[in-house]
């Protein structure tokens, strides 16, 4: 099954014009509709899954090159 995506704007009417698909003449093709997501949307405010950002929570970095629980490794016992 070969997809395609595309974005598109819906035209007056509710029409949205495709050219150029990738598909032979007169193969059937199944068409789904749907709404893209918004790049810049904050999630809503009441919503328990809601991303929560981790910019700017960093503090410090204490050592960041050094090893992290070298000993828990059995390979190096």
């Amino acid at each position: 099954m070969l997809a395609y995506r595309t974005k598109k704007k819906v035209l007056a009417h509710g029409k949205i014009h495709l050219e150029a698909l990738p598909f032979a003449v007169g193969e059937t093709v199944e068409i789904i509709v749907l709404a893209a997501a918004e790049q810049n949307a904050k999630p809503d405010a009441d919503s328990s899954a809601g991303v929560h950002s981790l910019k700017g929570s960093v503090l410090a970095y204490l050592d960041p090159t050094e090893p992290v629980a070298q000993d828990e490794w059995s390979a190096l016992q």
